[in-house]
Order: C-alpha cells, then structure tokens, then sequence
C-alpha cells in the first residue's frame, strides 16, 4: 500500500514521459551519482554541517568560509568531480529549502539516546519487536539515498527517513528515568521557536516595524535586504508585468531553474508561461510564444544572433530582485518585430 501511493505512481509517470524512472534520464541536474563512495562522502559531512546549523548565525559567510577552506583542495576537486551538486552551506536562520534538524533538535535526540546508563537488549529479543524491522528497512533506505542521490538539499530531502530510524533508538534499554534529562531536552527543544519567529520566508513578528526602525542603517544591510526580498517575492515580477501588453497569452522565459515563475503567471488564467533553460540555448525548436523574458547578459547573447533580430525586438528592461543573496537583476522584455 505505501509503494502505491509514494514511489510506484511517480517512477511510472517519470517512466512513461522521460524514458526513466528517475524523471532525469541524462542525469541533466546532476543529482544521479555513479560514485557511492562519494556519495556516502559527501552526504554525510552535508548531513553533519546540517546538524550544527545553530538557530541564529550572524556571521554565516565566514563561518562557511572557515570549513570550506578546512578540506583539503585534492579532496574537494576529487568530490565535486563525482558529487557536482556538493556543498558546505549554513545560513544566518535554518530555511526551509535546505534545513535538516539542526543543532537544537541534534542535542535533543543525543541525549534521549546515549544519557544515562543503558543496557543492550538481547538479538533474540529485538527479532521479535516490529519496530526493529522498521528500523532496519529505513535504515536500508537511507544507505541507498546516501549512495545513488547528490543534491545539496540533503538534510531536508531525508527528514521523513528520520522517524524510521528513530525505533533503533531502542537497542538500548535505559535504566534511570527521562524526567533526569526533562531541562536540558527542554532548553534545546525550544531553540525551533527561534527560527519559527525569525524565519523571512514567515515572520511571526511585524516585520514592517523592524524595516522602518533600521531604515538605512549600514550596520544592519543583510538584515533590511532579505526581509525586503521575501517580503517582496510574491510581486517581484511586478515591473516586467506592468510593460507586458495585455493580449500576451504565452510568454516565454530564459530561466536557469532557480527562477521564481509562479508570479509571472498572475492574474491566474490570463496567461501561459513557457520556460526554457539558460544553458545551451538554441533557437531552432523554441516554443512558439508571445514574448519572450531574459537576463540581460542572455538578452544580448540573443540580440547578438541574426535570425533571433528577424523576428524579436527588445522593448523594454527591469531590475527584479528575487533574492537577496542575487540582488536586483536587470530583465529584458522582447515582442515580435
């Protein structure tokens, strides 16, 4: 029942639409590793950076900056040649694309597992407990997710694992009481409610009243900088969308996957967004669409082809801001001639 509705309908449409179950025949973004060795490498010290992510970090970048420069460059160059997609990336709140448990939740788990005094259970008696097994097969699970999967959004992609791994907790039978650990478990429970609050993709505080109070402060630009992008992330496509004439019914858009697409489609049902990948472009075979959206250097990769001159025409270009680590990115908007 659980294959039915999880992997089984998914491999079969990624099947039957791609040629592979996996949904990346070509391996395009990199993520299917013929290295388990590499694998297991380097999901690992992803899994183990994950797990330090402190609720609050100011000065993230450099801490990233120190680790990185830890590993020695053989290493990284003999890594990131078999795991492309590797890295070491902590930042100032643990966000929701890449978090993992975290410092907090670690410690809470450490303790439940290895405070105290604790015995072994014998094998006869662990065979005959249901909860093993489940341990077992999660566990078997995760082995093959560590060997074959490399996306740098490891910690996150293996949280459901978690609780199937969670019954093999009890190999050991503690011998004094929880209750002995209740404050320290409590004090790092409660950390979860820092990034809760904090978290820009969702404040749970009047954000509005933290921007206006810092204003232009020099001190705090990172902190105005990303309220504002998220802030702004459900219009950021605004200025392109006020030039766009309204018969626009399909518009194309030059994206390198990262790209935030659903504000282009507002108001729903008035338009078609037709994406298409920045890398290789070609222009024999695109889609037939309206208009056309790009970045400015892909813009002028594009004006710089005769045959793309025909038949398209810039009219207009507007910084958006998508992310504050990017910052404002100039687009330009192109009609037929």
């Amino acid at each position: 029942m659980a294959l039915m509705i999880s992997f089984i309908p998914t491999a079969v449409l990624n099947h039957k639409h791609t040629g592979s179950w996996s949904g990346d025949p070509t391996n395009q973004g990199k993520m299917n590793l013929s290295n388990p060795s590499a694998g297991f490498g380097g999901n690992s010290l992803m899994l183990a950076y994950s797990a330090a992510q402190p609720p609050l970090l100011p000065a993230s970048s450099r801490v990233n900056a120190i680790v990185a420069h830890l590993f020695p460059s053989e290493f990284k160059v003999w890594l990131l040649d078999r795991f492309p997609r590797f890295e070491l990336k902590m930042g100032e709140f643990p966000m929701e694309e890449s978090a993992g448990l975290g410092l907090g939740l670690t410690a809470c788990l450490a303790l439940w597992i290895f405070k105290g005094k604790r015995s072994l259970m014998p094998l006869s008696i662990l065979r005959g407990q249901p909860w093993f097994f489940l341990g077992i097969a999660g566990l078997l699970s995760l082995l093959f997710f560590m060997a074959k999967m490399g996306s740098e959004s490891t910690a996150r992609l293996l949280l459901p694992y978690y609780l199937l791994l969670l019954p093999l907790g009890f190999y050991r039978s503690p011998k004094q009481p929880i209750p002995k650990i209740r404050w320290p478990f409590l004090f790092f429970a409660i950390w979860v409610i820092v990034p809760l609050i904090l978290s820009p993709a969702r404040p749970l505080f009047p954000v509005q009243k933290l921007l206006t109070s810092i204003g232009d402060n020099p001190r705090f630009p990172r902190v105005s900088g990303v309220y504002q992008a998220y802030m702004q992330r459900g219009t950021c496509w605004d200025p392109i969308l006020t030039i766009l004439p309204p018969n626009i019914k399909t518009l194309g858009f030059f994206s390198h996957g990262d790209d935030l697409e659903a504000p282009l489609w507002r108001p729903f049902g008035q338009r078609k967004i037709i994406s298409r990948g920045e890398k290789d472009i070609t222009l024999t075979g695109l889609p037939n669409a309206d208009a056309w959206l790009a970045r400015r250097q892909i813009a002028e990769f594009l004006k710089s082809n005769p045959e793309w001159q025909i038949h398209w025409k810039e009219i207009d270009a507007r910084l958006i801001t998508q992310k504050a680590s990017v910052g404002a990115e100039e687009w330009a908007l192109f009609l037929p001639r």
